[in-house]
């Protein structure tokens, strides 16, 4: 949505009007954006040869736009991110309290969507659901749901003069017989329709769609509902995707390779159809006229009465090299839009690759990860902290994203690597076992017990009944 002044409730004013002109015009740009990206990944591409008139279709759809998003997704959130309350790791009843919201709303599941959705659609929003029972009544001490929305769904709209002050955001939908919307409203939203904005509240504003037209789209709203929301904060986070610093919205990682994918197709089909007209010979004859051929019953053999006639196969002058050149550059370009490796440029060499030169290859993908993660993660403490506020919990000072690292690590090479550093003196064995996802007490307890145990065989039958060495020593 772009600038605004003010919010308003009042229908019939040039206020309303201002603001319904401009959020349907923008509104109406992002979502033909974010349909086209969605089409794109579902394979629903655009074809680019018309049918010929034998019917047969020579469109090549490859759908890199697909592999894409999901290895930009997978690069950011990997199996799962976790959190940390105080960056301690230990455990707490505030990490437990947060595991639990997660799970509750499939946590890695809704990672993925929340990460899978910005990639397509350049934008996140997750929305806070208080938990209600039956009745509908807010259950007091209960975490909410994350739920996460779709930009075709959300709006913002922004100070004239500072970007990053929401003055409200919108939630709709329209079909063709209803539609629904939700404003969320910084302030108190007074009787006469305007907004008391110094109130340390937001306000919840609920209108239908009344003679929706499902032809023209014309309806009208009707008001249905203004109730307080006695937070600081709206019950919607939102983020951008990738850095966007000449817009509200994020970048997506997709637009770039939606036109090269369209570009790759073309080549593709257009050497689909050379193969269709030379995969088989032409025949050729010149010097004769076609009543002149008579044909033998000798392997289908044609003879001709003319020393001048000539019969020859029809060949392409050209091997189709530079289609295939031109389809390579293309591809490699298509991937690095979206700061990923070409599948194709690495096939062979995965294998002789070290984890350093890994991280080489992938460091535009790796440095465009992290440039993500700064974003994701703010939406990430922000979701846990009013979670926890609304569950009436208290709300730690520090909450820690938990990252699983971009690229896969080889074990035995980490292992080498921390072995040269501990046989050398550089690490401590506590460092060696943390890097390596050992628990150091546990450990330097069990090598304690093997080593007793080893000496005295007597102490390994009498462990644990109070006679032997770790009892004694224990008093």
């Amino acid at each position: 949505m772009p600038e605004a002044m003010q919010y308003t409730t009042t229908i019939d004013s040039d206020l309303w009007k201002a603001n319904e002109t401009a959020y349907t015009s923008e509104a109406k740009n992002r979502l033909m954006m974010i349909d086209r990206h969605w089409k794109y990944y579902d394979g629903d591409h655009d074809k680019q040869l018309k049918a010929q008139k034998d019917g047969y279709d020579d469109n090549v759809i490859i759908n890199d736009v697909e592999i894409l998003a999901e290895k930009s997704a997978a690069l950011l959130v990997g199996d799962g991110v976790t959190f940390d309350t105080g960056g301690d790791a230990e455990s707490d009843d505030t990490d437990l309290a947060i595991q639990m919201l997660w799970e509750d709303s499939q946590g890695d599941t809704l990672q993925g969507n929340i990460a899978l959705s910005g990639s397509v659609e350049g934008h996140c929003v997750v929305r806070l659901l208080p938990q209600t029972d039956i009745s509908g009544a807010v259950i007091e001490g209960s975490l909410p749901r994350l739920v996460r929305i779709s930009q075709k769904h959300f709006s913002a709209f922004w100070d004239a003069f500072d970007k990053q002050r929401v003055l409200w955001y919108r939630l709709q939908t329209v079909t063709a017989t209803t539609g629904r919307r939700i404003d969320y409203v910084k302030g108190a939203v007074m009787e006469d329709g305007s907004t008391d904005e110094t109130a340390p509240v937001w306000s919840e504003v609920v209108y239908e769609a009344k003679n929706v037209n499902k032809y023209s789209g014309i309806h009208q709203w009707i008001l249905q509902s203004v109730t307080p929301w006695p937070h600081e904060w709206a019950p919607l986070v939102d983020w951008q995707n990738f850095p966007n610093p000449s817009g509200y919205y994020g970048k997506d990682d997709v637009k770039s390779a939606v036109k090269l994918n369209d570009n790759l197709n073309f080549i593709l089909s257009n050497l689909m159809r050379i193969v269709k007209h030379y995969a088989h010979p032409k025949t050729v004859g010149t010097g004769f006229n076609a009543d002149e051929v008579i044909p033998t019953a000798v392997g289908g053999l044609w003879t001709i009465d003319k020393a001048d006639a000539k019969v020859f196969n029809l060949e392409m002058q050209a091997d189709g090299n530079l289609s295939r050149w031109l389809a390579g550059v293309v591809s490699e370009n298509l991937w690095h839009s979206g700061g990923m490796v070409d599948p194709q440029s690495i096939k062979d060499k995965v294998g002789q690759l070290t984890n350093f030169g890994l991280r080489v290859l992938f460091s535009d993908a790796i440095n465009r990860t992290e440039k993500k993660r700064a974003l994701y993660e703010e939406g990430f403490q922000r979701l846990n902290k009013y979670a926890l506020e609304l569950a009436g919990l208290a709300v730690p000072d520090t909450i820690t994203v938990v990252w699983p690292d971009v690229l896969p690590e080889d074990a035995q090479a980490e292992m080498e690597t921390l072995t040269a550093e501990f046989d050398r003196k550089l690490i401590s064995a506590e460092t060696y076992r943390d890097r390596r996802d050992y628990n150091n007490e546990q450990e330097t307890d069990r090598i304690a017990e093997e080593s007793i145990n080893s000496v005295n065989p007597l102490a390994g039958l009498l462990q644990g009944t109070g006679f032997d060495n770790n009892g004694f020593n224990r008093g």
